[in-house]
């Protein structure tokens, strides 16, 4: 079974610039396993558009615009501001001191 010339070129570009893309994209986002995502995301929107992008001319700066989207799409999801914690009653302990000494600690702070 032979590869289509598509397929064939898409690999061979991949191959030379999948370093750099992975360096771009920890670059972008300060962890190698989020990199090696959002490059496998990227490569995978490329791939359904190579045709058209490789008409157009290189692709690197079009590869490179799809990580920012990503890792920006990847930064508004809900699920990134969540904490995460074993016991929740450490979220809200009871406070230590009595509303009385805090505000006198308030009046004297300002």
């Amino acid at each position: 079974m032979t590869d289509h010339p598509r397929e064939t070129d898409f690999r061979a570009w991949v191959l030379e610039h999948r370093t750099r893309l992975r360096t771009t994209a920890f670059l972008l986002c300060g962890d190698w396993y989020l990199a090696d995502d959002l490059v496998q995301d990227a490569l995978g929107r490329l791939y359904s558009r190579w045709g058209r992008v490789v008409a157009a001319g290189d692709p690197r700066a079009y590869v490179r615009r799809i990580l920012c989207n990503l890792h920006t799409d990847y930064r508004r999801r809900p699920a990134r501001r969540e904490i995460s914690e074993a016991d929740v009653s450490t979220l809200h302990s009871p406070p230590q001191t009595s509303m009385d000494e805090r505000d006198d600690d308030l009046i004297a702070a300002l």
